[in-house]
């Protein structure tokens, strides 16, 4: 084995590689949807950060990077980078080994350029590369679930008013987005975001072009879920899926049915259009949010993320 610099002409085999690793997941997670498109790998070859591993013209593995990026993952003068789900994968009865040279073999070039905080998104069901990592050091950060919209889930009725929100009221959750800021900076998450203001709101949904639905309880907004039609990876690009990509609900209406009679309601609303599945992402170190999406819907990614000591 020997581990190269990914070019050009391994391309096709990665390709082939990366369906592979995508239909063996899919035979695990019967949610995911049949791939219509490739992602394109040729971006990353044009780029400093992408390595693979041969036996003689055979490629059996590659791991390739996203290009710096500042103050990553919300860290004030860290450079990080991020190896999406479609951009690495090894085939072969020994994947771990290969994982770890490749790692190896990347982290490198990474250090070398400053480049401190590396994060990952491995399959759920890909043990062999999910063992590999943690032992390399990395912790669990985020996921990607999934569920088949069921137009007819059973609700247990509740005294709200469930509605799609026009777009020119978005401001009216601007309380709600902001308790979702708070809540997020709490033990044991400590993610730090400043608050939104009304326009910071407004331009945030018509950037994304996302969609909000919300729950009413006696004039009082109550519970929201955002949703939009890209996600954290290529999967959710696929036609026939919406991808949730922020909600929060008052403390003193969780463990209600509240979310759940909205979420049904966003179900139905989604079927009526022609959509069959729902995407959601969200941070593993967040109780409130796994317990919730743990419910309702199945993993098929995980996001893995280490810091290096950067000290001299």
């Amino acid at each position: 084995m020997e581990c190269i610099q990914l070019r050009e002409i391994h391309l096709d085999q990665a390709y082939a590689i990366m369906r592979l690793s995508y239909e063996a997941e899919r035979a695990k997670t019967k949610e995911l949807p049949e791939i219509n498109h490739t992602p394109d790998l040729g971006y990353f070859v044009k780029n400093a950060y992408a390595v693979g591993m041969v036996e003689g013209d055979t490629l059996i593995g590659y791991l390739c990077a996203y290009p710096p990026i500042e103050d990553a993952f919300g860290t004030t003068g860290v450079r990080g980078t991020f190896i999406p789900v479609h951009a690495h994968g090894v085939v072969g009865n020994r994947r771990k080994k290969v994982y770890d040279l490749l790692y190896q073999g990347l982290a490198k070039c990474l250090v070398e350029d400053g480049i401190f905080s590396h994060a990952i998104a491995l399959y759920v069901h890909d043990h062999d590369a999910i063992d590999c990592f943690f032992t390399n050091g990395f912790g669990m950060r985020c996921m990607d679930s999934i569920r088949a919209i069921d137009a007819d889930r059973p609700i247990h009725p509740t005294a709200v008013e469930v509605m799609e929100l026009d777009r020119n009221e978005s401001p009216s959750i601007l309380a709600l987005r902001n308790g979702l800021i708070r809540h997020l900076s709490l033990s044991p998450t400590f993610l730090k975001y400043p608050m939104m203001s009304d326009q910071q709101l407004i331009d945030s949904i018509q950037r994304r072009d996302s969609r909000i639905f919300i729950a009413r309880h006696s004039s009082e907004i109550v519970a929201y879920v955002e949703v939009m039609a890209d996600g954290e990876n290529f999967i959710t690009e696929e036609k026939g899926m919406m991808n949730i990509c922020g909600a929060f609900c008052l403390p003193e209406y969780r463990k209600s049915g509240i979310v759940d009679e909205l979420l049904a309601y966003l179900e139905r609303t989604l079927h009526q259009e022609g959509f069959s599945l729902l995407g959601v992402d969200f941070e593993s170190f967040n109780p409130t949010a796994r317990e919730f999406w743990g419910k309702h819907f199945t993993p098929y990614t995980v996001s893995l993320v280490r810091r290096i000591d950067e000290k001299r």
